[in-house]
């Protein structure tokens, strides 16, 4: 039984960790692409990522986290309708901070890395850019939450494969849409292919859902 268990185990997690991933891998593939572009461009991405980290670790891990094992035990008593109603909650209370929470820090996004960042090596102009991308990436964050959040409803069910496959296919449109991107907006263009295949990833996951009625 402890073998089956282990092969569970490890057929549940690799998924989730290749699904969880994707967005770092996005960002990867930005920091690569950006390497090819002006000096400071990878510095630009960066910080503008590291501002954008924040509301998505205070709110979509510690909701994601939270969620699973109430969802999981929901699952295996059979309470399809405490599943519905905690998922809900959940989106609510992730719409309810998160668009907020984006217009606000695009309203702010200069005076906040201006604020943080501005001394040394690191200039006004930077500043301008990093905000840029910065602005870019904001209209992203419910996205970057709604995925987190619509994932752990795939993994409460031990359907960790697909996340995955819809995760590969977000980072396939993040890779199009950045080549063809960033000769037009250059490191803003990164930025917004990330937002638009974190938008594709979390519009895919809910239709998946939807049709599953979960």
């Amino acid at each position: 039984k402890k073998d089956k268990d282990t092969k569970t185990f490890f057929r549940l997690f690799l998924p989730a960790i290749l699904g969880n991933g994707v967005y770092q891998l996005n960002l990867l593939i930005d920091m690569i692409l950006a390497s090819g572009l002006k000096d400071g461009s990878i510095s630009y991405l960066y910080y503008a990522d590291r501002i954008n980290q924040l509301p998505l670790g205070v709110l979509g891990i510690s909701l994601s986290t939270a969620m699973l094992p109430l969802l999981s035990k929901f699952v295996k008593e059979k309470k399809k309708n405490k599943v519905v109603e905690t998922t809900n909650e959940c989106l609510q209370l992730c719409f309810f901070i998160s668009i907020p929470a984006s217009f606000g820090i695009f309203a702010i996004s200069y005076d906040l890395i201006e604020f943080l960042f501005v001394r040394g090596e690191f200039f006004i102009q930077d500043a301008r850019m990093t905000s840029q991308a910065l602005g870019a990436f904001c209209f992203g964050l419910p996205a970057f939450i709604l995925v987190k959040i619509l994932a752990v409803i795939c993994f409460s069910r031990e359907d960790t494969k697909t996340p995955v496959y819809i995760a590969f296919f977000a980072m396939l449109v993040n890779l199009v849409l950045n080549l063809i991107l960033i000769d037009i907006l250059f490191h803003v263009g990164l930025a917004v292919a990330t937002t638009i295949s974190s938008w594709f990833n979390a519009i895919m996951l809910y239709l998946y859902l939807k049709k599953r009625k979960v």
